[in-house]
Order: structure tokens, then C-alpha cells, then sequence
């Protein structure tokens, strides 16, 4: 039974520590009458940006083509064909919201190491990013895709187009576009 006490009288004592004096609250008595105790609240929501395009758990998924015939256009034809989208944002009611693309690095040939650019490539929008329509990557290091104002949640797919020129020689092309979503 001693050491019991012990123990406990030492775990109190460890965790009495680890508790700021700021946090102690106290009570106001006045002369027999009910003791009053106050206690201040704070919230702070943060500003939270959500963007996830193609599988969840940081998976990158390939977007494919497989030109095997002469129209100009290939629709896509492999792999993702129409990833999702989803953004959230919790920021203030007038904030803008600004999905943006890093198309500036060249896809690569694996066996001529020819340079293909994003310029080739061009979106569909379906859902809350239906406005974006027929948008071609311009090949630079942010070009805007889509934008919001305020707070809220958006999905939607994007499908992608490749604009066959015939201007480059058979390979297999290899490239990354980067999303961003940023606010003010």
C-alpha cells in the first residue's frame, strides 16, 4: 500500500510538470455566495488547401497514347484515361482559389531522346472544372488551369487530348506535368 502511494503521489507530481500555470483556472467566491469560474475559448481554423488529381495515397498515374493511327487528333487510349479531381479549400470568402500547371519540361523519347512538349497536350473539364475546355499546356512553369473564389469542395475529371502533327518521330514520349493549388 505504500508503494502505491508512492507511485501515485510521484505521477502527480510529473504530470503537475507538464501543466502551464496558464491553464490553471480558479474560482471566484464572494462571501458564501456560488464560486464563478471563467474560461476563455480561442479557435483557429487554419487555411487548408486539398488537391488530389488521379489515385489517392501519392500514387502518380499515367495518362496514355497509343498513336497507331493517321487522324490528327488521338483521343486518349491508355492508362488514366480521365483522372478526378478534387480540390478543397478553406480560406476566406473573398480569397481566390488557382489551380495552376508546370508543363515547362519537354516530354522525352526513351530511344531518340527527342523532345515532345506539352504544348501537344490539351483538357477537358467535367463537373466543377467544366470550364475547363479544350485547354492546351502552353509549356510554361504556371500557366492557370481553373480558379474559385472562396472556401468549398470541387470535383470533377479532367480527359486529355494529344494533337497529333506528325512532326516527331516514333518513340515513346515520357514527361510530367505538376499541379499546384495556392491562394493568396
Amino acid at each position: 500500500m505504500k508503494r502505491s502511494k508512492v507511485v501515485i503521489v510521484g505521477l502527480l507530481a510529473a504530470i503537475s510538470i507538464f501543466i502551464p500555470a496558464t491553464n490553471t483556472i480558479f474560482a471566484e467566491s464572494d462571501n458564501g455566495n456560488p464560486a464563478v469560474a471563467r474560461l476563455n475559448f480561442q479557435v483557429r481554423v487554419a487555411q487548408v488547401l486539398h488537391l488530389r488529381i488521379g489515385s489517392p495515397g501519392g500514387t502518380i498515374d499515367t495518362v496514355g497514347f497509343d498513336v497507331t493511327d493517321i487522324p490528327e487528333v488521338q483521343p486518349t487510349a491508355n492508362g488514366d484515361l480521365a483522372p478526378e479531381v478534387r480540390v478543397g479549400a478553406q480560406v476566406s470568402n473573398g480569397a481566390v482559389v488557382t489551380l495552376s500547371a508546370d508543363s515547362s519540361t519537354a516530354m522525352v523519347g526513351a530511344v531518340t531522346a527527342a523532345n515532345l512538349p506539352f504544348t501537344t497536350i490539351s483538357c477537358n473539364g467535367t463537373g466543377a472544372f467544366s470550364s475547363v475546355s479544350n485547354l492546351a499546356f502552353d509549356g510554361t512553369a504556371n500557366q492557370t488551369v481553373w480558379q474559385s473564389v472562396g472556401r468549398g469542395w470541387s470535383e470533377g475529371t479532367f480527359s486529355y487530348t494529344y494533337a497529333n502533327s506528325y512532326n516527331y518521330p516514333p518513340d515513346t514520349f515520357n514527361g510530367q506535368v505538376t499541379y499546384t493549388l495556392s491562394t493568396p
